[in-house]
């Protein structure tokens, strides 16, 4: 994959940098991305075993491990590392639409792919989605070299071998991954009913690339289908709503407006495109090289968002948008391809300027409102009002109990390293209530924290009563976060301008318990 130099392309990927630096710091952790450091931390034996008990594949994880062992796990640290991976993918959107379209195509979609309000998000976050996009446009990029049978002999055999390491490394990156393998099956299938020819199809070559898949995931299967079990008998996330694939579109797009001028621009492309623009394919007696049209791209979009969503409706909810996030490329060259279509280069450009804009303006309010849990407040609390002689009690959520106590979201922001923690996992109360009860009598006041609805089956307050504690006060820390394509209650007076619709996040509670010997707490 050679790139030449280009100034344009280059002043891209600057001003990439430059939005997906912008707020990186602001706000804490949230569980996911505590998660992935204390999962990371392990070896990776470790790491591959602890992930099995968890729902996604390992691959991200042990990248992820190498990446805080030379950088650390400041935010600035270790969420450069999912924004590196969102702006290592602006140069191969660039190459690989400039092989099927041309330059002016190309660099409309790294503008806006630079832009794009939902990659700039999820490029600020320690979690694997922006691995999982890079990776699905790497696949995809080989994937159409093969199809065009481009490169010598020798060449022909690397292109295989570069494109079956990315899938495999897409596939043990995040489960969705298989949802971009299935689309590019559809594609090769459609290409073979379309010219009858094995060879056009690179059936042969691309069949024996799958296998050899197969084979490199065997390890992982048992643990995928166990995984499977788990999720179809009830996962964390909630039912979906009947407007869930129109507000996914929405999100993907960064806003309302964005949406509705992307969607003008895809019908408008729909009525302009000829004959030769459709699906496919010229025959081989017109030209030896393989002419790939948008169906490449629409299979790419749609069934990422199908899949999930008809699973969702008709079995568990599996549907989440940041699992959209690979997706995202081919929305953004469609709508490039489109725009190119216009005639008048002057209204090209200025739809391009205010689409920018538009993003721009998303943007804003993802850096003026703190849309994350706030373990970092919450920390702070807890280094003000705790003593030597208070106990700092967390239960959050079971996953943290394999990783090492739960302790550790509110461990990684409290300035007082000596504070007295007992960590307590909610599916396991019973055995750790044990020994909580032989501890909790050494001090004088409890801190517990809560998060992530933990309180409603918890016993713990009804317990820490029955051993002479009385409870003196409740802190919560908020924050308000989109949501979308869920059945949930919504925030009064707090939106998001561009897509209306905003509720709390996960919000962390802290109860002070008091013991009857001391009848006055110290704030």
């Amino acid at each position: 994959m050679k790139i030449k130099y280009n100034k344009w392309l280059l002043l891209i990927i600057v001003l990439a940098c430059i939005l997906r630096l912008i707020d990186i710091t602001t706000e804490s952790y949230w569980f996911d991305e505590i998660y992935s450091i204390a999962l990371s931390k392990f070896s990776f034996p470790k790491i591959a075993a602890l992930a099995s008990i968890d729902v996604h594949p390992p691959f991200y994880y042990m990248i992820f491990h190498i990446w805080i062992k030379i950088f650390g796990i400041s935010e600035l640290a270790a969420r450069s590392f999912s924004a590196v991976l969102s702006i290592a993918t602006i140069p191969i959107i660039y190459i690989l639409t400039t092989r099927l379209f041309n330059k002016k195509t190309a660099y409309i979609a790294a503008l806006i792919f630079a832009f794009s309000r939902i990659n700039i998000f999820y490029s600020q976050e320690c979690r694997m989605y922006t691995l999982l996009t890079l990776l699905a446009c790497v696949s995809y990029y080989f994937l159409i070299l093969i199809l065009r049978d481009e490169g010598s002999k020798r060449n022909k055999s690397f292109l295989l071998l570069w494109y079956l390491l990315a899938n495999t490394a897409m596939i043990y990156t995040h489960n969705f991954g298989f949802m971009i393998l299935l689309a590019q099956v559809l594609y090769i299938l459609t290409i073979l009913i379309r010219t009858k020819s094995l060879k056009t199809a690179k059936i042969f070559q691309l069949g024996i690339s799958y296998v050899i898949l197969f084979v490199l995931y065997l390890p992982w299967l048992f643990v995928f289908l166990s995984q499977l079990k788990t999720v179809g008998k009830g996962f964390w996330l909630p039912e979906i709503s009947i407007f869930s694939g129109i507000e996914s579109f929405i999100e993907l797009s960064g806003s309302i407006i964005l949406a509705t001028i992307f969607l003008i621009i895809i019908v408008y492309g729909f009525l302009k495109k000829s004959e030769k623009e459709s699906l496919e394919l010229k025959s081989e007696t017109e030209t030896n090289t393989l002419s790939i049209g948008g169906g490449l791209f629409w299979l790419w979009f749609i069934l990422p968002i199908a899949i999930p969503l008809l699973v969702s409706y008709i079995a568990s909810p599996i549907f989440n948008a940041r699992y959209l996030l690979l997706t995202s490329p081919a929305l953004i060259i469609l709508v490039s391809v489109n725009i190119d279509r216009i005639v008048s280069n002057n209204l090209k450009w200025a739809i391009v300027i205010l689409i920018l804009a538009l993003s721009i303006i998303a943007l804003t309010e993802d850096w003026t409102t703190s849309e994350k849990e706030d373990w970092r407040s919450a920390a702070g609390y807890l280094d003000k009002t705790v003593k030597n002689r208070n106990l700092i009690i967390v239960d959050v959520c079971p996953e943290f109990n394999y990783l090492g106590d739960s302790q550790a979201l509110v461990e990684m922001y409290t300035k007082n390293k000596a504070l007295n923690y007992f960590s307590i996992a909610s599916y396991n109360t019973k055995r750790d209530l044990k020994r909580m009860l032989k501890t909790i009598k050494k001090y004088d006041n409890i801190y517990f924290v809560k998060s992530h609805g933990k309180e409603y089956h918890n016993p713990m307050d009804s317990i820490l009563t029955s051993q002479g504690f009385t409870l003196n006060k409740s802190v919560y820390f908020e924050n308000y976060v989109r949501r979308y394509m869920y059945y949930e209650s919504y925030a009064p007076n707090k939106y998001d301008l561009m897509l209306k619709k905003c509720t709390v996040a996960n919000s962390i509670k802290i109860e002070t318990f008091i013991s009857k010997n001391n009848k006055q707490i110290e704030n």
